[in-house]
């Protein structure tokens, strides 16, 4: 085992390991308690992605956040959501202008949800929820240092009624590239 561990972190110092940085905006299907009845939405979410590894495989991290709000009956509903994901990406191509990927890791997901109803306001926090996902997408590629990403991802909620399990994320990003080529 320790050997295997050995091989891989040689992997990734001696082949040729780049980082990526790229702020992401995207929008994402959810599910929302609140206000009754119990309904899905579609909100955006902004934040920050990186990647690290090998042209080919790489492991990644995002962290975003969402706002959303509703007002209804005199009820009103605040949402704020904070997502982290992190996880493997595979690149089977990486052409010079053109690039897909896979990925597939875990998020852990934080909802704050502030609720006002004839003045009186009521705080409550669930999470932090783990949950598997995995998705794909496409890079434009413009030279070696800089791209445009798209990506849809297919997150299983585990805490959601059977019928509800599937959150889908839409993201766009511009990525900065950094390392060895």
């Amino acid at each position: 085992m320790k050997y295997l561990i050995l091989l891989l972190s040689l992997s990734f110092t001696t082949f040729a390991a780049e980082l990526n940085i790229e702020p992401v905006y995207g929008f994402e299907r959810t599910y929302h308690a609140l206000p009754e009845p119990a309904r899905y939405r579609t909100e955006t979410f902004f934040g920050a992605r990186a990647s690290y590894g090998t042209p080919t495989f790489k492991g990644e991290a995002e962290a975003t956040q969402s706002n959303s709000s509703d007002d209804i009956n005199d009820i009103e509903v605040k949402y704020t959501t904070q997502t982290l994901m992190l996880g493997l990406r595979l690149v089977p191509i990486n052409g010079q202008y053109f690039n897909t990927f896979f990925r597939i890791g875990g998020r852990a997901q934080k909802k704050e949800t502030e609720v006002t109803e004839s003045g009186e306001t009521t705080k409550t926090t669930d999470g932090p929820n783990l949950d598997p996902y995995a998705g794909l997408g496409f890079g434009l590629n413009f030279g070696s240092l800089f791209s445009l990403n798209a990506s849809a991802t297919l997150i299983y909620n585990r805490y959601a009624d059977p019928e509800d399990q599937y959150d889908t994320r839409y993201t766009l990003g511009a990525g900065i590239k950094f390392g060895k080529r």
